[in-house]
């Protein structure tokens, strides 16, 4: 365990140690989580773009087209949800509807009784 100290500006000096032992130099980037009540630091060893061209890809790719088919699919749903939502609310008030006209003839009933 290493004690460090928060400056005026909010800033941590990362020990000697621990920035050669985890092989880390000026520039890199840590991940700062919290969990709880602990501050966990993590160093990030690779970013999205140092994964690019990993996944093979024939041809050149069309990333607005993409971009476009995603906007429609989460348009879609989006009016999917809401056609179910309608639904459910519809169901509710005929549902609602029953209960309070079988309300109103036990309430007839007990009155004509």
């Amino acid at each position: 365990m290493s004690l460090v100290r928060i400056g005026p500006g909010g800033q941590i000096t990362l020990p000697d140690k621990m920035i050669d032992a985890l092989g880390l130099g000026p520039g890199d980037s840590l991940a700062l989580f919290q969990r709880a009540d602990e501050i966990v630091l993590r160093p990030i060893k690779e970013t999205l773009l140092d994964l690019r061209g990993s996944v093979p890809a024939e041809g050149p790719q069309d990333f607005e087209s993409v971009r476009e088919h995603v906007k429609a699919a989460v348009g879609q749903k989006a009016k999917e949800d809401a056609a179910d939502i309608t639904d459910s609310q519809a169901a509710l008030e005929e549902a609602g509807s029953v209960a309070w006209d079988a309300v109103k003839r036990e309430i007839d009933a007990r009155v004509h009784d």
